[in-house]
């Protein structure tokens, strides 16, 4: 028997252990792929993240900074992760082709391939859990990089301008009935680029212990910013239904500043997902 220690709940959610019966596995792999093994290999491939990774406090959003592992199939019933190569040894049981290191696949319930475990030399046994597509950090990072150029384009938005090199001018007495759209949309567009500036800064002064001293002052103070911006952002988001109802504006105004609103309000369910509105410590 062999057996998985890893942090979480029971074996079918959280695996806290997982048993595997090595006799029923070859150590060696097999010489030739198996009859299906390319289908196989496609099943199991996919991003996978520790199930120890922290899920209720603000150190989830660490999984966007990387951390995932990538395992892909090979096109000949093989997987690649960890940069070697791994053959299969039987159904969910693979072995690498350079060295003695296994990866071991378990199915829940349905059918759906939930977790993998790894034996790697030096960081032992662990346990890997399937990814759905929409947690995948590489995808939210990149989701994030498309926030904040959003954000950036911010002050392109004048109601007022009537002609592209006007975009930049005061605005006049003309956009008075707007109410101050721009204004909030700067506010917004600026809280959400402060808040994500002393998260990195925050990150960057514990990258060398993470928070295993306790949340820095700076974070503690960063983390206010969101709740900041929930108020501006509702007035934008009302801002914005009142502008297509009423017709204000040219429709590539009106359309602009409906991304802002949509990458405003996107940018608060972004941080709430990644634990990052309240004190999740």
């Amino acid at each position: 028997m062999i057996s998985l220690q890893s942090q979480g709940g029971n074996a079918t959610d959280h695996p806290d252990r997982v048993r595997l019966r090595s006799s029923n596995h070859p150590s060696r792999a097999a010489a030739a792929p198996r009859p299906g093994a390319r289908e196989r290999a496609a099943r199991y491939a996919g991003i996978y993240r520790l199930v120890n990774h922290p899920r209720l406090n603000l150190e989830r959003s660490g999984a966007l900074r990387g951390g995932d592992l990538e395992v892909t199939g090979d096109g000949d019933g093989g997987l690649s992760a960890f940069g070697l190569r791994f053959l299969e040894v039987s159904d969910g049981h693979y072995a690498g082709e350079k060295r003695d290191t296994p990866l071991v696949f378990r199915e829940d319930d349905r059918g759906g391939v939930r977790y993998m475990m790894s034996s790697d030399p030096f960081y032992g046994l662990e346990t890997w859990e399937r990814l759905p597509w929409y947690d995948n950090g590489g995808l939210q990072s990149a989701l994030l990089v498309v926030l904040v150029a959003v954000f950036l384009s911010a002050p392109l938005f004048n109601p007022a301008a009537s002609r592209l090199n006007a975009l930049f001018e005061p605005i006049g007495p003309a956009a008075r009935p707007p109410r101050n759209a721009r204004r909030i949309a700067l506010s917004v567009c600026a809280l959400d680029l402060l808040f994500l500036v002393g998260m990195v800064v925050s990150f960057r002064m514990t990258s060398a212990s993470g928070l295993l001293y306790g949340v820095p002052a700076l974070m503690r103070l960063t983390l206010l910013v969101p709740f900041a911006a929930i108020l501006p952002t509702a007035l934008m988001l009302g801002r914005c239904v009142a502008a297509w109802k009423h017709r204000d504006w040219r429709p590539v105004t009106r359309l602009h500043y409906s991304i802002l609103t949509v990458a405003s309000v996107g940018y608060l369910l972004f941080l709430n997902y990644w634990n990052l509105i309240g004190f999740r410590f």
